[in-house]
């Protein structure tokens, strides 16, 4: 009698919970349940969710051997702006209206692995811990959710190379015939958004696109004349998804047709391999997705959804375990004295050339537009040499942009290619100097290497820096830190900023004043790219074609294979923190960390050990642990016990440099042998996390 009473005051009480989200739901303006969900929050437009979407057996969401599945979404969703999850305080309805809209995403994670999940055979039942787990390791592995829960990269390129292999060759002649510039690859592999595609892939793939009219013209202010339609693509991958098909997505610059600029490379690149922590989500950001995850919990305690025992341990699951489970992301090292030797070049270019190239940059755009003439129909009717600096006419400069002269006017707009004419162009632009915007491309190139490496941004941080980022003293950065918040909500950090940098930041800011009081196109950001149209682009492919350009013209060395390391911004930040690393060792370590803004100790150590070799970072170990055995640290007492018989005297007296490198050797011998092990130790004290060197002495028995 007694368990029945209990059994049935259990129900009572999931069911009152049940009612009680339901009637909740102040914005929900269809029936619950419904075909169609109908939510509007105050006087905006009503938000439609279409339940009308097939699952991985062919049968619809809503139909009737679905219902269970159905209710369940419909109860997540309308938990969220429950006062269960919102407390007693009423949140503003952009804070419900972000909440609604992570649970339908996280409820689209869970439709578009319906299969994997098996929602079609127990619902939302069939989920277990491991199973949240995964969801957030995705979302802590990628800075978007487009890529990370959606995985819109991925699965475009799933899209891409199946259009390619049904594209037929009659069709593919037919769609090269109406527009040419689907011939013609803009961006080299090694920058591809799109990872596992081949060229073929990427040209047959776009045709068929193209064929199907999945081709818009670009929006102003983007460097394409056609770009793809996201939208309709979505509505194809993301067809069993809530959300998916409505959210905005990233297009990859290689889908994109006919740029204002060509993009291209005099070698082979060596690869370059993206991914990684680089990537990663913000901590806030994180925490937000988990604490949706968590309130789905309230259902799981009446029954409902996903069971209770699969959020065992959850909520102390850190972004850092998240991101510790992810694959690692593994980058080319660029050697040091290849960085150092292109940051004297970039150095040695912008003191001598900077000025009078931007300053001839300005006169023919002025030219122009006294001309009331487009940019580059004046460049091609008349001769810009009247109005080039002297120190630019000196230098050969002879063309507003060498590369429209030669497959325009040269060429007789045939545009024709052929590695002659790829050789003849270099030598043109890098021997004889003829062309000023290439020139103008690698000074920007040159300017991007300055800051990029002696500040050790992150790429986004600096295509967002505004003209305006120095401070008041004109000797410090501010920069709106990736991972530390959410668009606009970025931490605003400043740094100390290097002379040089300093520099050219003001050099670009002159440039901007300058062609701003003349009424010619401006741009916002500081490293927004000139287009030989007159203006400014904002785009990462521009941005590393002036890092290209930069090093075809100073002719970088190649590798043994003929390649050249076409450097981005990543491999920079990695080269500053190993330089850095190299000179300071372990006794720089929090220094680098408040440099680099990255928060967590472990990262930046895991960061440097990925492309430091072993053999160097024993060195640095001994190096750290011979200066603290010469000054006496406790640390070091077994470790001095332990070498007493080979030194004869305590370590703190080895003072001559003979004799400490000698020290120094001998324990990176001990560490090659197995008899000292020193690691980083990193240790948590309140909210912070601490790094100490950790010494382990094995003698004869394995004993500590």
């Amino acid at each position: 009698m007694i368990s029945l009473n209990l059994q049935h005051s259990y129900a009572d009480i999931a069911n009152d919970r049940l009612v009680d989200i339901r009637h909740s739901s102040w914005w929900l303006k269809s029936p619950f349940g419904a075909p169609q969900m109908i939510a509007q929050f105050g006087d905006s437009e009503p938000i439609v969710i279409d339940f009308e979407i097939r699952l991985p057996s062919g049968e619809m969401l809503t139909a009737a051997r679905n219902s269970q599945l159905l209710e369940d979404i419909y109860y997540l969703l309308c938990l969220q702006t429950h006062p269960l999850v919102n407390g007693r305080r009423k949140p503003d309805i952009p804070i419900y209206k972000d909440r609604l809209r992570r649970a339908l995403q996280l409820t689209d994670y869970f439709l578009l692995n319906a299969e994997a999940l098996r929602l079609e055979d127990h619902g939302l039942r069939s989920i277990i811990g491991t199973d949240l787990k995964s969801l957030l390791v995705k979302i802590a592995s990628r800075n978007a959710i487009v890529s990370s829960i959606y995985q819109w990269e991925e699965r475009l390129a799933s899209y891409i190379k199946e259009e390619s292999k049904n594209i037929c060759d009659s069709d593919y002649k037919k769609a090269l015939e109406r527009e040419p510039a689907l011939r013609t690859l803009h961006v080299p592999p090694t920058d591809f958004s799109l990872k596992g595609l081949t060229d073929e892939d990427i040209l047959r793939g776009r045709a068929a696109l193209y064929l199907s009219g999945m081709y818009n013209p670009t929006p102003d202010k983007k460097p394409y004349r056609l770009s793809i339609n996201t939208r309709k693509i979505s509505e194809i991958i993301y067809a069993n998804t809530l959300l998916g098909k409505i959210l905005r997505k990233s297009i990859p610059e290689e889908l994109c047709l006919e740029p204002f600029d060509k993009y291209l490379q005099e070698h082979i690149a060596v690869p370059v391999t993206t991914g990684g922590l680089q990537d990663s989500i913000s901590e806030q950001h994180f925490s937000s997705y988990k604490n949706t995850l968590i309130s789905f919990k309230l259902l799981s305690e009446v029954g409902i959804g996903i069971p209770e025992k699969s959020f065992d341990d959850f909520g102390a699951y850190r972004l850092y375990d998240a991101i510790q489970l992810k694959e690692p992301g593994r980058f080319q090292t660029v050697p040091p004295d290849y960085v150092i030797n292109s940051l004297k070049n970039a150095i040695s270019f912008f003191y001598t050339h900077a000025e009078h190239l931007l300053e001839s940059y300005v006169n023919v755009l002025k030219a122009a537009k006294a001309a009331d003439t487009p940019i580059q129909k004046f460049a091609t009717e008349n001769s810009i040499l009247p109005f080039l600096a002297n120190d630019t006419r000196i230098l050969g400069v002879k063309y507003w942009s060498l590369r429209w002269q030669m497959t325009v006017v040269e060429n007789g707009n045939k545009k024709k290619k052929s590695k002659r004419s790829s050789e003849n162009y270099y030598k043109r632009m890098r021997d004889d100097k003829q062309g000023l915007m290439e020139l103008v491309h690698a000074l920007y190139g040159a300017m991007q290497f300055i800051v990029g490496l002696l500040m050790a941004a992150r790429n986004g941080e600096l295509t967002d820096l505004p003209l305006d980022c120095l401070d008041e003293t004109e000797s410090w950065l501010r920069l709106l830190t990736r991972k530390s918040g959410y668009g606009d909500l970025r931490r605003l950090d400043e740094r100390p900023v290097p002379l040089v940098a300093v520099d050219v930041i003001k050099t670009i800011q002159k440039l901007h004043f300058r062609l701003n009081k003349e009424g010619l196109g401006t741009g916002t950001n500081l490293f927004d790219t000139p287009s030989i149209r007159g203006g400014f682009f904002k785009s990462y492919t521009y941005y590393n074609l002036c890092l290209d350009i930069f090093h075809d013209y100073i002719n970088a060395p190649l590798t043994r294979d003929g390649r050249r390391y076409y450097i981005r911004q990543h491999q920079l930040r990695r080269a500053f923190a190993m330089l850095f690393f190299v000179c300071c060792a372990f006794a720089g370590m929090d220094t680098l960390r408040w440099f680099l803004r990255q928060v967590d100790p472990e990262q930046v150590y895991n960061y440097l050990s990925e492309f430091i070799p072993g053999a160097v970072l024993r060195t640095m170990k001994s190096v750290a642990v011979a200066l603290m055995a010469r000054d006496g640290r406790s640390e070091c007492r077994s470790l001095n016990e332990f070498l007493n018989d080979k030194f004869k005297v305590p370590a703190f007296e080895i003072i001559d440099d003979k004799s400490f490198h000698t020290y120094v050797n001998y324990l990176e011998n001990l560490q090659a042998e197995g008899s000292v092990e020193i690691q980083p130790v990193f240790l948590n004290v309140g909210t912070e996390t601490d790094c100490k060197l950790g010494i382990i002495v094995w003698g004869d028995n394995d004993d500590i």
